[in-house]
């Protein structure tokens, strides 16, 4: 590629023109390459980071499972040796073979988790970061840096020899016909016509071409690099907005948990102070505080104003993060699919006009294995995802519609059927056949541990557990046939009211978007309307709405607007408050998909984001789109199973599916998809 000069005639000028023109191009070339390699590189590292992380809980969930086995085998053996009969003492070679039997799983043991251990470390991710590696390479350049200052070694030729007359080939034909275009002097003789260059008067026009060519090359990408600083810098600036704007929202939410009235922040500081530290003054004003007992109406009063304020910042916040989730969807389309820009304005019009239906897509590669899972749960962020597994919780890392399992809570003792994530804080509730309900919390760790046990139910927990908007009362269905009502007190959940009007076993509860009416339904033929009554604080039945049939899934979508459906039915009847009787009234009929009307449950669970209504009748699991200036409601996309094992969760903002179902046995996820 570089020019050839003899020792005496190399000077600084033809080495600064060499590496200029000629060496920059490569060196440049060679580096945009290792510099891929190395981006490359970190995209490995961090999958196999991930792969690790997962290898490491199956590890751990394994050795758990020997450490079972082995205890058990423990105590067989214990028991072997106690059971005895008196004569095999007599043969202790045959005491030996029994035992020998029972430890003869200790070595499989040990072999399996060394091959688990190894696996570990050994991954198709970890030799991809090894080729990865070896691309890394700068050979080429070195050798050509090592021509311009060594300019008495001179470079090779190749050894080509020609096939016909075995002599060495020195020409090549350019603009000939011919099939042969490679020559010796044999060939050039036959073939007086051909129109040949030497071999080394065509390496230096190689050569030209080449650095022709990577001037183009780094020049282009120059250009490219440039724009996409450009663009680091400004996703760079937007981070710092963004972080800035954190702060600020912060800083909003601590001064608005403080107290500011002065009188409130004075007593508070006293109720902290040692009694033996008061002065004379401060007894006085002790007496005085006392004598008013108005702290804590004041307290309410504060922190009442204080959490409209919270509630106003949240409903601006969600409303911005939803404008931005939309924009951030619009803008990934457009950055992975470019060349959607450039369909033409008709085209736009078109599919503009066009409704555009809503469809959840099964995503195979994130299925998981599971056993019966019978309800699910997602966390306020969709981050989280708990699946009641026979009689196990199964907590799950949700991030992209990949589930990875974190834990598992065996306090159950049998199917659990309720599960409810809390909003204000990371807790959530679980209602189980044992008839008990537990209030787990999050540690430090990010571990989950059972907080508190509720007794009280005499018999399953099927048809929910749900909690009023400020969270500070749980209501449970069961089909012992009441209702219970529990309230919170120093930080201690307790039965606060049972309400005993159903005569039968109790299918499904739901509150108003208001949290104060509820609806509930049986194995009878009536839905119950339940109103909470400020003046005595208690709930009490309004209205007994008659129906045809039993019914096992109801569901409030406004104050006056609610959801039936009737037992063995292929419809879900509509009910919306009449405003001169003030009575609800059956206002449509929608037709369902449903093959297998079994009994079964299910809670049908609403998405006000997107306006959907997830609902369950028999084997089939029916989406439902809701239009709410008209309430009117329509099928948009039915999952169908081949019994009525069918269960399932949407996140919060509707863009995932999470369902089980007996036909594949998988917890199985859809992504929204337009």
């Amino acid at each position: 590629m570089f020019q050839v000069y003899n020792i005496e005639d190399q000077d600084t000028g033809s080495i600064e023109q060499n590496l200029k023109q000629k060496w920059i191009p490569l060196q440049q070339k060679d580096t945009q390459i290792a510099i891929k390699a190395l981006i490359t590189l970190k995209s490995h590292i961090q999958k196999q980071m991930i792969a690790f992380i997962e290898s490491s809980l199956k590890y751990i969930q394994d050795l758990d499972n020997q450490v079972q086995e082995l205890q058990l085998k423990s105590k067989q053996i214990g028991q072997l040796v106690y059971e005895l009969p008196y004569q095999v003492y007599n043969n202790p070679n045959k005491l030996n073979i029994l035992l020998q039997e029972q430890l003869v799983d200790c070595e499989r043991i040990k072999q399996l988790l060394k091959n688990q251990l190894q696996n570990l470390v050994n991954s198709d991710i970890l030799i991809n970061c090894f080729q990865t590696i070896q691309k890394i390479n700068f050979n080429d350049t070195i050798t050509s840096l090592n021509r311009i200052f060594h300019p008495h070694q001179k470079q090779k030729d190749g050894k080509w020899i020609c096939d016909q007359h075995q002599q060495q080939i020195r020409y090549i034909e350019l603009k000939g016909e011919i099939s042969n275009k490679l020559a010796c002097e044999n060939c050039r003789q036959y073939n007086k016509y051909g129109q040949y260059i030497t071999i080394q008067n065509m390496k230096n026009k190689w050569n030209e071409y080449i650095i022709e060519n990577l001037n183009s090359f780094n020049l282009a990408q120059d250009k490219l690099i440039s724009k996409s600083n450009i663009i680091y810098q400004q996703i760079q600036s937007l981070t710092t907005y963004f972080q800035k704007l954190i702060e600020e929202i912060n800083q909003q939410l601590n001064n608005q948990t403080k107290l500011e009235n002065d009188q409130l922040h004075q007593q508070f500081q006293m109720m902290q102070q040692d009694w033996s530290e008061f002065t004379n003054s401060q007894l006085i004003d002790v007496a005085y505080i006392y004598a008013q007992k108005n702290y804590i109406e004041l307290i309410e009063q504060e922190f009442m104003a204080k959490d409209i304020q919270i509630s106003k910042m949240m409903n601006q916040t969600i409303g911005f993060c939803n404008m931005l989730v939309v924009q951030f969807e619009s803008f990934l389309i457009n950055w992975n699919n470019p060349l959607i820009n450039q369909i033409s304005n008709k085209d736009k019009i078109e599919q503009t006009n066009q409704a555009v239906p809503l469809n959840y897509k099964l995503q195979e590669q994130y299925n998981i294995k599971e056993e019966k899972c019978l309800s699910f749960a997602f966390n306020s962020d969709s981050n989280v995802l708990v699946v009641g597994c026979n009689r196990f919780i199964k907590v799950f890392q949700f991030r992209q519609g990949q589930l990875t399992q974190t834990q598992i809570l065996d306090n159950h003792k049998d199917y659990v059927r309720c599960l409810y994530f809390m909003n204000r804080s990371n807790q959530f509730i679980s209602g189980c056949n044992d008839c008990k309900i537990m209030i787990w919390s999050c540690d430090s760790n990010n571990l989950w541990y059972c907080q508190q046990v509720l007794e009280g139910h005499t018999d399953y927990i099927r048809a929910g557990v749900i909690m009023n908007n400020r969270e500070d009362l749980i209501i449970s269905g069961s089909d012992d046939r009441s209702i219970r009502f529990w309230s919170k007190k120093d930080n201690q959940w307790y039965c606060k009211q049972i309400l005993n009007g159903h005569s039968n076993e109790i299918r499904s509860i739901s509150l108003n978007v208001s949290s104060t009416q509820l609806i509930s339904c049986s194995t009878g033929t009536e839905i119950f309307l339940t109103q909470y009554i400020q003046n005595n604080k208690q709930w009490c039945i309004m209205q007994i709405i008659q129906t045809n049939k039993c019914g096992y899934s109801l569901k409030f979508i406004k104050d006056d607007l609610f959801t039936f459906q009737p037992y063995d039915q292929g419809y879900l009847l509509i009910y919306k408050r009449d405003q001169e009787n003030r009575n609800f009234q059956i206002i449509q009929e929608l037709k369902i998909n449903s093959k297998d009307n079994r009994w079964d449950f299910f809670s049908q669970q609403l998405i006000e984001e997107k306006s959907i209504l997830l609902h369950k009748n028999g084997n089939t699991m029916n989406i439902i789109k809701i239009n709410q200036k008209n309430n009117e409601f329509s099928v948009v996309q039915s999952i169908q199973n081949s019994d009525v094992y069918l269960y399932g969760a949407m996140t919060r903002d509707g863009k995932y599916l999470v369902t089980w179902d007996s036909d594949s046995i998988c917890i199985r996820v859809r992504k929204y998809q337009q």
